[in-house]
Parts: structure tokens; sequence; C-alpha cells
């Protein structure tokens, strides 16, 4: 470790260029006038990586190149236990002979950590350059420490309490169990879903009791409830997840709650229509948007009829007259009227027209006229 930090002065310069390679590309830099003779270092992706519980994971090394980079070099890099031996803890890099190109500054290797569920002491290996050809070896030797992860704490199961927005139609809310501590050997407890102010099958869909298994090695499971959503505006529910008959493992908590927002509104419905400004045009007719939104309690139905109205733009010469309807079924929150604007070449001044509603059941009118400028554009 003291080695490392020891040479962090010597890397300063080039940590940037080296978090640029992780994004996935080798950055292509011109020498200087006066460039320098090539220099090569080890940089590992990071000092510290996690061992893992089961199967392998590939940890990376930037072997990076300072200097002229004009020209052509090569260095070769391999692997060296430290505290961690090659093949039970990572897979070693047998001498490997890494070529620069003209322009190139970096590159990237990789190895495999191998993780277990063995309680043991954080372990280190290093990559070692050698073997320069058209470079110097700037710095040589990068370690890698790999962090025990593995506890011998007693199993214990905690659960989260998750929250979410009720919503319009169903979907799914997740308890997260989690078994801290050793995650050696098979697990299980019992769970079970009860009412609280949200009340199954309404609200949610119960869970029977049943079992939920964690093999060896596994520290996370997830129960999945199916949450109604609805357009009814109530106050925010609550049930629970309760945990029981652990086996191999402690239970300190055995009740998560689940919170159920409300994200619907009591407010009286209303609806409202805007217009905007659309350039003419030349020639050819083209459709403008007028939008026509609900707000407020969206449970029910709303119809408005529509009709538009010449201002100093005149149908049909400017835009196509229309009458019309628009419709809001439960939880539907925005409508479209479309009309159709008639392009000129002749400079003009700015003209509008308006769009009205001209009857309404089932909402309040917030705003009952959109103007359109069709604004000059010859």
């Amino acid at each position: 470790m003291q080695r490392f930090l020891d040479r962090a002065a010597r890397r300063t310069t080039t940590v940037a260029a080296a978090a640029a390679l992780a994004c996935g590309a080798l950055a292509m830099v011109a020498p200087p006038a006066s460039a320098a003779t090539p220099a090569i270092s080890a940089i590992p992706f990071a000092l510290h990586t996690a061992e893992g519980n089961t199967g392998q994971e590939a940890y990376g090394l930037y072997i990076y190149r300072t200097g002229d980079t004009s020209g052509v070099s090569k260095v070769t890099v391999a692997t060296v236990d430290g505290t961690a031996t090659a093949p039970t803890d990572y897979t070693a890099k047998a001498a490997t002979v890494v070529t620069f190109r003209p322009g190139e500054n970096g590159k990237y290797l990789n190895v495999t950590i191998k993780g277990d569920q063995v309680i043991e002491p954080d372990e280190s290996f290093y990559f070692q350059l050698s073997s320069p050809v058209n470079a110097t070896i700037d710095d040589g030797t990068g370690e890698v420490v790999i962090d025990n992860d593995d506890s011998n704490d007693p199993p214990a199961f905690v659960v989260d309490g998750p929250a979410t927005l009720e919503g319009d139609t169903t979907h799914n809310l997740t308890f997260a169990i989690h078994r801290t501590g050793s995650s050696i050997g098979t697990v299980s407890v019992k769970v079970a879903t009860r009412d609280g102010t949200a009340v199954a099958p309404g609200d949610y869909k119960k869970k029977a009791l049943s079992v939920v298994r964690f093999t060896n090695g596994q520290n996370l499971k997830n129960v999945l409830i199916s949450i109604k959503g609805d357009l009814v505006p109530e106050g925010n529910e609550i049930f629970y997840l309760d945990l029981s008959s652990p086996v191999g493992a402690a239970l300190p908590d055995p009740t998560a709650t689940a919170n159920v927002f409300n994200d619907d509104s009591s407010a009286p419905t209303a609806i409202e229509i805007y217009g905007s400004p659309q350039p003419e045009g030349d020639s050819f007719s083209h459709k403008v948007d007028l939008y026509v939104y609900r707000s407020g309690n969206l449970q029910g139905t709303t119809t408005a009829h529509y009709a538009t109205a010449d201002g100093t733009a005149t149908a049909p010469s400017d835009y196509a007259a229309k009458t019309g309807t628009v419709t809001f079924r439960p939880g539907v929150t925005y409508a479209i009227i479309q009309i159709t604007v008639k392009g000129g070449t002749e400079p003009e001044p700015d003209e509008q027209f308006t769009v009205s509603f001209t009857d309404v059941t089932g909402a309040n009118v917030y705003v009952g006229t959109g103007t359109v400028t069709i604004t000059n554009d010859d």
C-alpha cells in the first residue's frame, strides 16, 4: 500500500488520461515539438477491488505511454503474486508483449478475480512491466488489493420497507429481503402480507404464507406485491410484510411497512385550451395543434364541444373552419385539436383566430378559448 502511495505524485499527470480510457476509447495525442523520450507506466483501474462471493470478476489495468508517441513502443507485462496467489485468488497473466502504435498512448488489459466465501485478510498481487522497447519504464509496478467482503458475523434477515405511488393501473412493489453477515449455507424465512389501511384485494394482491430460501452465497431475495391503482382520491395507505419462522439466521425485525401514496386529486375537474404562434408557410396547408388539458378529479368522463372563430385571420382563406368534440375517458389528462392553416406568399401582418368551447359536460371550464397566431414569414 505505502509503495503505491509513494508513487502517487509521479502518476498525477497520467490519471486524467487514464480515466478517459475508462470510457472505452484510447486517446490519440500528437507529440509536442520537443517531445520527451516515451515513458510507460502501469496504472491499475483502482487500487482496491471487492473479492465477490462466487463466480469471477474481470479487473482492469491501464498501461500508459507519455512523452513522444509518434513511434512504436513495446513493453512486456505479467502478473506477480503477493499475498494473493494464482490460480486460487486470481488468474495469472503470463508475460505478454503490449505494442503501442504511432499516436497511441494507452492500452488496457484485464485479469480475473476469483471470489469465494472464505473469511480472510485483504490480499494483493501486482502487474509488473519489463523489457521496454523504444521507451523507458516510469512506473513499472501496479498493485491491486483484493478486499475481503466475507463476514464471520452471524447471518440475519433484514427487510426494507418500500414506498410507491398508487398509480392508475396495476404495478409491482418490491420488498427486498437481505441476508446480512455470513452468506455461507442455506437459510430460509416465511413471509406473508397483512392488511393495514390498505386492504387486499382492493388495494393490493395478498401474499399467502410462503417460504423464501437463500442458497449458499445468496444475500438478496425480492418479494413482489401487486399494487392495484385507481382514480379514487383517498388518503395514503399502508400494509405490511411479516417475516416468521427463520431457519439458519436471526430475525431482529419481523415486520416491514409498505407505503402506498395517493396520487389522485379531489379537486373539481377542470379543462383548459391553449393555442400557440404558428408560421404561415408558403403555398401548402399544414396542421397546427391546440392542447386541451384536464386536471382535478379524473374518475369520470368529460366531453367538450368546440368551434373556431375568425379574428384577423379569416376562414377559408387563412385557415379551415372547424367544429368538433373532444372526449376524456377516466384517467385521461389531455387531448389535441388539429386545425388546418393555409400558407401564402404575400407579405401581411400576423393574424389570429380562436378555438373556443361551446359546450362542456363533466368538468368546469378554466380556460375556454385558445388563440392561434399565424405569424407572417414572407
